[in-house]
């Protein structure tokens, strides 16, 4: 395998994985690789994934890429310009484990959920090639944070996060989130955490979890 015609054979993808080389070279020198990567040749983003130059890497298809998963909680929130702070580190959610990964790129950070958990995102379109990714709606991305975050517990909590709630934006599609929950001790602090923004039909919910 010479490096032009890696070059060539993998010039469409975003990123490719070491199954991608063996898939399209069927053997694969893997010191080959680290000269490569010395050379600058080649860019590693994490174990077994590559691409040929980061300039061309759209962080937010990259999340996706690292893992399975989609985007959400603060990096989310900030791109929805629901929150003041600018977010550095691309947070997202997955039914994987929970970790960090740090790249020539940045920092992609990846919280834990279940299962049926990992759901309420879209697809938009990323810089590269107009390939989507997927990225929680703003209701999902507000759920995830509290459901996520356990130090955010009242509504004075949710008064210190200065949220900025779009237009549009669909409570009815929160709450229903926040039904998922199984845990009942879990989905009370939800509700009183979103009390502002639920009002006072969340208090009936949040009194009928109480008796489960």
């Amino acid at each position: 395998m010479q490096h032009r015609e890696l070059q060539q054979k993998v010039n469409h993808l975003h990123t490719f994985t070491l199954q991608d080389l063996e898939n399209l070279f069927q053997k694969v020198d893997r010191s080959q690789l680290s000269r490569w990567e010395s050379r600058g040749w080649l860019i590693r983003i994490s174990d077994g994934l590559y691409a040929l130059d980061t300039k061309r890497l759209d962080v937010h298809l990259l999340a996706n890429e690292i893992t399975p998963s989609y985007i959400s909680l603060e990096y989310a929130l900030s791109y929805y310009q629901m929150i003041p702070e600018i977010v550095r580190v691309v947070t997202s959610i997955t039914a994987g484990s929970s970790r960090e990964e740090k790249t020539p790129v940045g920092m992609f950070l990846y919280q834990k959920v279940k299962p049926e958990l990992v759901t309420g995102y879209v697809l938009k379109k990323s810089t590269f090639n107009d390939v989507a990714f997927k990225i929680a709606t703003p209701e999902k991305a507000m759920f995830d944070l509290a459901y996520v975050r356990q130090d955010l517990g009242d509504e004075t909590d949710y008064e210190s996060m200065r949220f900025n709630i779009p237009e549009g934006f669909d409570t009815l599609l929160l709450e229903n989130f926040i039904q998922l929950v199984d845990s009942g001790i879990r989905k009370n602090r939800m509700y009183k955490f979103f009390s502002p923004l639920l009002g006072e039909g969340s208090t009936e919910k949040e009194e009928l979890v109480s008796l489960i």
